[in-house]
């Protein structure tokens, strides 16, 4: 029999598991990212960046949460903010116990700190993401979650961006397929970085959908959904929304192509 092979990734969350597991309160959730706005505030400048969150269930009204999404971009409309000096900041504070992904290589044991050695080229792409968790044991073996350190997840998003981002962020994940499939119904594709239009690449089709025009110009949540053709569903309502019997869905129109966009092979890796 073979041997299973474990990524470092599978083996942190082994390692934290009784802790992951462990649902976030909605308290404990704007606490965190509270502190993670005062990080970014120290880190960039104060006005520098925007932290947009708790997404996930939190934003669809749920009680608890079983990690944290937060979505981090800069004020000024500019790139991606780049978010190994955030992510440092926090090591170096004692809120990061554990890097389940990160933008730089980790190899580090499970629930021992990232070396940083060797860090990444200074360029980041966009949608660069980091992962924590996080435990404090007790004195009579029971571990507790501190309020600063839950399970997190960091998305890092151009502004023009933020609209899908938010979209993909905050779920659920049937109402997220339903829309990815009423775009592909329609010949484009939406994912956390844009809706475009679309085709099949690779000999036959066979290949990757890339993007073939650039992403429609979107500055709320709202006017995706409306080039979608269906009317705007509120976050608390995206839980159990069908989108089958909401009416006429006109295609999106085509914007001008913005100088940075990104490749249909970025936006793969969030295709269903």
């Amino acid at each position: 029999m073979g041997v299973l092979k474990n990524s470092e990734a599978a083996r942190v969350c082994l390692h934290f598991h009784d802790d992951i597991a462990q649902r976030i309160p909605r308290a404990e959730a704007e606490a965190c990212v509270a502190l993670l706005k005062r990080a970014c505030a120290a880190v960039y400048g104060e006005n520098a960046v925007e932290v947009w969150g708790p997404c996930g269930s939190y934003r669809r009204g749920a009680a608890s949460s079983h990690d944290l999404d937060v979505i981090i971009s800069e004020e000024d409309g500019g790139g991606a903010v780049p978010l190994l000096p955030l992510l440092e900041h926090l090591e170096k504070r004692g809120f990061l116990a554990a890097h389940l992904q990160v933008p730089w290589s980790n190899n580090e044991v499970p629930g021992r700190k990232a070396a940083h050695s060797a860090p990444p080229p200074a360029k980041h792409r966009r949608g660069d993401v980091g992962y924590a968790v996080a435990a404090e044991s007790k004195g009579d073996g029971r571990k507790a979650r501190r309020a600063e350190r839950p399970q997190t997840y960091m998305g890092s998003y151009a502004r023009c961006q933020l609209p899908f981002a938010l979209i993909y962020f905050t779920g659920g994940t049937h109402f997220n397929r339903s829309l990815r499939l009423l775009a592909k119904e329609l010949g484009y594709t939406l994912s956390d970085q844009g809706l475009a239009q679309c085709k099949r690449s690779g000999d036959n089709n066979s290949g990757p959908r890339v993007w073939t025009g650039p992403s429609l110009a979107a500055a709320t949540e709202e006017e995706v959904f409306a080039a979608l053709g269906v009317p705007y569903c509120a976050p608390e309502c995206r839980d159990d929304a069908r989108l089958a019997a909401l009416g006429p869905m006109p295609s999106p129109a085509a914007e001008p192509e913005p100088e940075d966009a990104d490749s249909g092979d970025e936006l793969e890796r969030y295709e269903v």
